[in-house]
C-alpha cells in the first residue's frame, strides 16, 4: 500500500501523519482507537529503526482489508530488538511493549544487511468511526 523511506526523527511527523490518513480512508476501516494505536506503533517502531538501527529506516504499510502488516526495516541485522525491563517510564524504550499490546501478531528477522520489525493488526471492516 506505501512505502516510506525515513532519513531521520524529523520524518516522523509525516509518517504518522499519512498512516492516520491511510487507515482512515477507503483502505481500513478501524475504529479510532485502532488507529490511534497503528499510528503509535509505526513511529516508535520507525523511532527504534531510527535510533538503534543503522541510520535510517524503510518503513511498509500493507493491508488486504480487515488486516494490516507493518513492516519496520533498518540496516542493523546484528542488533536484536530488546524489549525494555526494568526501565524507568521516563526514560522511553517502551515501543515494543506497546507493540506487543496492541498487534495481534508481531515478531522481526534478519538478512545479511537489515532487520524487519513486523506487526499485523486486523480491524473490523465496518467498525463505528
Amino acid at each position: 500500500m506505501r512505502t516510506w523511506h525515513l532519513a531521520s526523527t524529523r520524518d516522523l511527523a509525516g509518517l504518522r501523519a499519512d498512516v492516520s490518513k491511510i487507515l482512515t480512508g477507503d483502505h481500513w476501516s478501524a475504529p479510532e482507537q485502532s488507529v490511534d494505536g497503528l499510528v503509535l506503533i509505526a513511529s516508535e517502531l520507525a523511532t527504534n529503526a531510527l535510533r538503534h538501527g543503522g541510520g535510517s529506516a524503510t518503513v511498509h504499510l500493507s493491508t488486504d482489508g480487515p488486516t494490516c502488516l507493518l513492516e519496520v526495516v533498518d540496516r542493523a541485522p546484528g542488533a536484536p530488538p530488546q524489549v525494555a525491563v526494568d526501565r524507568d517510564s521516563g526514560d522511553g524504550g517502551f515501543g515494543l511493549v506497546l507493540a506487543l499490546g496492541v498487534a495481534r501478531e508481531m515478531g522481526w528477522f534478519r538478512t545479511e544487511t537489515s532487520k524487519c520489525v513486523w506487526t499485523v493488526h486486523t480491524a473490523p471492516v465496518d467498525a463505528p468511526q
